[in-house]
């Protein structure tokens, strides 16, 4: 399993996890509420572009 695989099998408890309805996560990686459930349902699969835009949303952002 790569690591888009796996960012894909554990995207609804990520989301859970920081508080976000999937139409909050959509709107904050640029895609519909329809595209993260379809992702979470694993309808269609997590792209690159799409994989990035999670990491980056919901990494933690380093402190100074």
């Amino acid at each position: 399993m790569d690591e888009i695989e796996r960012l894909q099998e554990h995207l609804l408890l990520i989301r859970r996890a920081v508080g976000w309805t999937a139409e909050e996560f959509g709107d904050r990686i640029g895609v519909t509420r329809q595209t993260i459930n379809n992702l979470e349902a694993k309808r269609n699969k997590l792209n690159k572009t799409q994989y990035i835009a999670c990491l980056l949303y919901t990494s933690p952002s380093p402190r100074d």
